[in-house]
């Protein structure tokens, strides 16, 4: 799951951020929850993730647009199958 997220472009890259290094990701700060149309979107998910030494993590994940919640899980269902 996701710690926190938001589709604020400007909160994510920050005034003195790049795409390359956004400054959300380089002050390890929490994301604000805002999800709002319009402005400059952007999907931003943040989620603290621990790798042991000499290991490797995958992370899948699953980004989508449905009318229904119904709709949406049978999306994710879908997909997830997939290999």
């Amino acid at each position: 799951a996701a710690h926190s997220v938001t589709a604020d472009r400007g909160e994510f890259i920050g005034r003195n951020g790049t795409s390359e290094l956004p400054q959300a990701v380089l002050s390890g700060a929490s994301l604000s929850g805002r999800v709002e149309a319009g402005d400059d979107p952007c999907a931003a998910i943040a989620r603290d993730v621990d790798i042991p030494a000499g290991g490797d993590v995958t992370l899948l994940w699953l980004l989508g647009d449905a009318a229904s919640a119904g709709e949406a899980s049978a999306l994710v269902q879908h997909h997830f199958s997939k290999d």
